[in-house]
Order: structure tokens, then C-alpha cells, then sequence
């Protein structure tokens, strides 16, 4: 389970040390590893980060270096990995490199450009390789960091020598089991498959499951479509090739957060209704077939609007039985995740696809003979189905804590709340 998170709006402090001294939360909500927004050095205290000027220092502004050091350490400690998110397509304009030759004469870029403005980096030539090297390394053995994030991958690009497949081998050189990611949003699979990259972002997800959340289409998905969402599930169908290449996520620094997303359909601005499409959205994100990620403030339903200002969680929603409730789902279902391994594996079949009442209902197994059957309403109402069990006998359903004995028919009706779903597995 991976938990994005920007440390200046985190914790009221804005810093490494923030974090830090919340590691336990972040250990008790089952994550497994933190992503951390770009904390290269850059312009001014406030930032996204993805305008870096100075590779070789944290953001003065998040603490130093040793805080950084700690935050590493303590996160290890607790069984907790850290990636770090990398601004390798460009820099901000104020790097010292933009001003050691003329800019057509620059070894360091090249004339490429990107959508924002910024010096855009040359990946084939050497002088950029070597310094991008020379970063990975310092990150990798002076911090000790776990992965890394490559964003903007497609402006990276890549071929057999150089790009991503250059960025991959060098950090790989390093530290062999480091684990990389891709943000490359249009093509996701092809950096995976022809580089050193261990997964990417699986961009598609998010927006078919934000229509089924908020009961309405969202960018050309259509409200009620269970075959592309049971697609999106399937990492296969997206052309992985295992199901650890995935990154899922429904929320992510970039979008709207599902809360917010929610709330523009007059229907569901309540609180009851976006913690029931907020609970549903976790369910379906741990059983499916990939790796889960969550956006800090996700799991007690932050629902400020998106913006690259300070925007600051505020913790104090967790006073809230609502959303303290919430929080323990998520908590819940990395349990379930990290107790049952049938839900890391390959495997995902369906059971009941139907569009019309807007459900969807699959098995996910281990060869060991691990079990587990997932039930999902996005329909408003109760919803009753006749599924056939992949055996009969004692299932215990994880959500609701009940034990549910089939006798020797495996065939049964269930019952599906609104807006919600079920989990069984089989004892």
C-alpha cells in the first residue's frame, strides 16, 4: 500500500520532522510504503516541487538534511518504505547549470521543451546521465531511499540505452532491488515492459471508477459501465503483464479528491453519502488486482478543492466519528490485504457483471486455496443477487464480521448494501 503525501501541507509543521512524528499513523493505517512529493530544493517555501533547482539539498523549507535522514530511519523502523518522487524531465530556470553555457550550447538540455516552460533536460547525453547518476547515488547511499517516482516519464521518453531505460539501470547499478515507478499516462504499460521500471501509474482507473462514485459520467466513462470497471481490475487488460505493475489509485495530488468529486453530484452532498462512495472506492482499490495508492487526507475524506497553494489536512476531522470511521476502513482493508494472498496474486474472475443494476461481484485465489469473493453496489439502493460460491461450506464476511454457513450449496443469494459492498472469504 502506498500513501502519497506532500510534506508542507501533511502536518500543521509543513516539515520532514511533521512526518516523522506521525509515522505510527501512517504505520497503523497498513501502509507499506510512502511516496513523497518532489523534496528537491526550489524557488520561494511554497511548492508542488515539481519545479527543482537544486537536486543535492531538501527543500529548506521541509527542515535539512538530518531531518530528512530521520524521517528515512524512522519510517524503516516501522516497516515502512520510502520513494521518493524525481523531477527528471526539467528544472526551474534558477538552477546553476541553466547558467554555465548558452542555452543552444548547453550539454546539459535540449530543445525538446515540455508543457510548462522550464529547461528541458537532454537524457542522451552524457553530461546529463553522469549528473543524473550522481543524484540517484547520493539519494540512494547517503539516504538510504527504497524507490523512486520518474515523473513525467513520457517527456523523458526512452530507447536501449538511454531515458528511462538510462534512469532505471543507474539507480538499479546502485541498489539492485530498488523499486521504480513511472508516471507515464498515456502509454503506462510500454515503459514497464521495455525498461528497467518495476510499474506505472494506471491512469484509466481513477476516472472509470470516479463515475460509478459519483453516480454520474466523468471524462466519457459512463455511470453503470461494470465491464470497463472489472477491466480496470484486471491488470492484464491493460496490457500488464503482472499484476505488481499496476499502481491503482482513485485519488492522487493531480485530481480532485473523490470527496470533492462526489459532492458536485446535489444528491450525494452529504456526509453519509460520501463516506459510504468513499468506503466503497477502498474496498474496490484493495481487492483489486494491483498495487493500492492512497492520497494522504483520502482516508478521512479531505475534500478541499485541488490547488498547487498551501493546502494543509486538517486532523482535526478525525474527531469526527464519520470520518474517524473512514479512516478505520482503510486501515481495515489493508488488514484484509496484507492477511490474505490471494488479493496480491494474478488471479481475478468474475463472478456476476451486470450494468443495468450496477453491479459487479469476482473471486480473487492463491494456489494454496486461499478464497475470496468481493461484492460491489454502486447503485443508491439494497441490492439482492443469486452468485454461485467458488465452494460451499463456512465463509466468513470481512466488512460486516459475520460467518456465513453454506451448507453443501454453494449457490446463495446475498444481499449488498447501498452504495457498498462485501467481502467474503472463505474459512
Amino acid at each position: 500500500v502506498i500513501y502519497e503525501l506532500h510534506v508542507g501541507d501533511f502536518s500543521p509543521e509543513g516539515t520532514f520532522k511533521g512526518v516523522t512524528e506521525r509515522l505510527d499513523y501512517i504505520r497503523d493505517l497498513g501502509v507499506t510504503a510512502i511516496e513523497l512529493m518532489p523534496i528537491q530544493e526550489f524557488p520561494g517555501d511554497v511548492s508542488w516541487g515539481y519545479n527543482p533547482a537544486y537536486f543535492f539539498t531538501p527543500e529548506s523549507a521541509y527542515g535539512s538534511a538530518d531531518d530528512l535522514k530521520e524521517l528515512v530511519d524512522g519510517a524503516h523502523q516501522r516497516g515502512i518504505g520510502i520513494i521518493l518522487d524525481m523531477v527528471f524531465n526539467h528544472t526551474d530556470s534558477s538552477n546553476p547549470l541553466t547558467r554555465l553555457y548558452a542555452y543552444q550550447d548547453n550539454p546539459y538540455f535540449g530543445e525538446d521543451g515540455n508543457p510548462w516552460g522550464f529547461p528541458d533536460f537532454n537524457h542522451w547525453d552524457d553530461a546529463t546521465k553522469g549528473l543524473i547518476r550522481e543524484i540517484q547515488d547520493y539519494l540512494l547511499l547517503e539516504f538510504h531511499v527504497d524507490g523512486f517516482r520518474y515523473d513525467h516519464a513520457e517527456g523523458i521518453g526512452f530507447d536501449a540505452m538511454s531515458g528511462m531505460q538510462y534512469l532505471g539501470w543507474a539507480a538499479r547499478q546502485t541498489k539492485p532491488q530498488v523499486w521504480l515507478i513511472a508516471e507515464q499516462l498515456e502509454d503506462p504499460v510500454s515503459v514497464v515492459e521495455k525498461t528497467e521500471i518495476d510499474a506505472s501509474w494506471h491512469e484509466s482507473y481513477h476516472r472509470y471508477f470516479r463515475a460509478q462514485l459519483r453516480e454520474g459520467d466523468y471524462q466519457g466513462h459512463r455511470y453503470g459501465d461494470m465491464e470497463g470497471v472489472l477491466a480496470q481490475m484486471i491488470f492484464s487488460r491493460s496490457g500488464y503483464s503482472d499484476n505488481a505493475q499496476a499502481i491503482n489509485y482513485v485519488e492522487n495530488h493531480d485530481q480532485e479528491r473523490i470527496a470533492y468529486e462526489v459532492r458536485t453530484n446535489p444528491t450525494l452532498d452529504n456526509d453519509e453519502a460520501v463516506r459510504a462512495k468513499c468506503k466503497l472506492a477502498a474496498l474496490a482499490l484493495y481487492t483489486a488486482a494491483g498495487v493500492p495508492m492512497i492520497y494522504a487526507g483520502q482516508e478521512f475524506a479531505t475534500s478541499t478543492p485541488k490547488t498547487i497553494d498551501s493546502n494543509k489536512l486538517d486532523w482535526n476531522r478525525l474527531n469526527d466519528p464519520v470520518w474517524e470511521d473512514l479512516k478505520n476502513t482503510f486501515a481495515n482493508m489493508a488488514t484484509l490485504r496484507a492477511n490474505h494472498n490471494a488479493l496480491t496474486q494474478n488471479s481475478l474472475e468474475a463472478i456476476l457483471v451486470d450494468n443495468d443494476r450496477k453491479l459487479l461481484i469476482f473471486k480473487r485465489w492463491n494456489d494454496q486455496g486461499n478464497q475470496v469473493v468481493v461484492g460491489l453496489n454502486f447503485a443508491p439502493a439494497e441490492q439482492a443477487a443469486e452468485i454461485t460460491f467458488p465452494r460451499a461450506g463456512l465463509w466468513h464476511e470481512w466488512m460486516y464480521d459475520y460467518d456465513a454457513d453454506f451448507g453443501d450449496q454453494p449457490t446463495q443469494t446475498i444481499s449488498l448494501p447501498p452504495s457498498g459492498g462485501k467481502v467474503w472469504i472463505a474459512a
